[in-house]
């Protein structure tokens, strides 16, 4: 490209100054848009229910925005949230599509990731904490768990409300799967223990009411308490002891005919 000379008008040799800076300015200008529109396509919006949810793909990842988690160390139910939990309005997490074996393998185990995961999950700030742990989803396309990562092991985990958790799981369905390496590392009884809150209440209560009772040397009601939960006569109060703490291992309906004779006792004493 030339430009006229002042004078003659004839061309000259020498670049042209003027359209070349013009042409780079258009060039940024068009390159910045089409990125930005390249960005802005990275957002979905699905409408499931009536409701527009939006997430963010890129980098192949996948984000979820404006949900609530409840973190506890063992995972509780939705219908089991209760006002002293200490629910957690996020922002904004990472979704990873997983296969059930995985998230089995979380639940009931303690397990230590590869970095090659956990460094791919934003970090999460809780209680003022900026870096409290990485916060991610899991889903299996059955089910949601929000996991609390720290130093690459899980250090509290969430279910999601109903509707909510329903709303990944069918935005699950179009994402491709994540391979999440890990190792187990340990058994978590703790976790093998698949209870409700009520049950492990009616169980803590049980145990508490037993010890006293022993301690107390109250045959007659160990006697009873035994009749009722198997049906049999006992009189050795250290083997009826013994039998029934040893039975909170694994809740049954039984338990809870106990836990009702014992509170009905109790309210006549008082």
């Amino acid at each position: 490209m030339t430009c006229p000379d002042d004078e003659t008008g004839i061309g000259s040799v020498k670049p042209c100054i003027i359209p070349k800076i013009m042409y780079s300015i258009t060039s940024i200008i068009f390159n910045h848009l089409v990125n930005y529109i390249l960005f802005l396509s990275n957002f979905k919006q699905i409408k499931i229910k009536n409701i527009v949810y939006t997430i963010f793909e890129g980098d192949n990842m996948t984000y979820i925005y404006d949900i609530l988690l409840n973190f506890n160390e063992n995972l509780v139910e939705y219908f089991e949230w209760n006002d002293n939990d200490k629910i957690k309005y996020v922002k904004k997490v990472i979704l990873f599509k997983v296969s059930s074996k995985v998230i089995e393998d979380i639940i009931y185990n303690d397990v230590l990731f590869d970095s090659s995961f956990t460094d791919k999950i934003p970090k999460y700030e809780m209680n003022g904490v900026k870096d409290a742990g990485s916060l991610c989803l899991l889903c299996d396309g059955l089910m949601v768990v929000g996991l609390l990562i720290r130093n690459n092991k899980v250090s509290l985990v969430s279910r999601m409300i109903l509707d909510e958790e329903q709303e990944v799981i069918e935005m699950c369905d179009r994402l491709s799967s994540f391979s999440v390496l890990y190792k187990i590392i340990g058994k978590n009884n703790k976790k093998n223990s698949i209870i409700t809150r009520e049950e492990e209440r009616v169980l803590r209560f049980l145990k508490v009411e037993f010890v006293r009772l022993y301690d107390e040397g109250n045959l007659d009601k160990f006697m009873y308490l035994y009749y009722e939960f198997t049906g049999k006569e006992c009189n050795s109060i250290d083997y009826i002891y013994k039998y029934l703490i040893s039975s909170l291992e694994v809740f049954t309906d039984k338990h809870m005919k106990l836990y009702e004779v014992l509170n009905l006792s109790n309210a006549k004493l008082n």
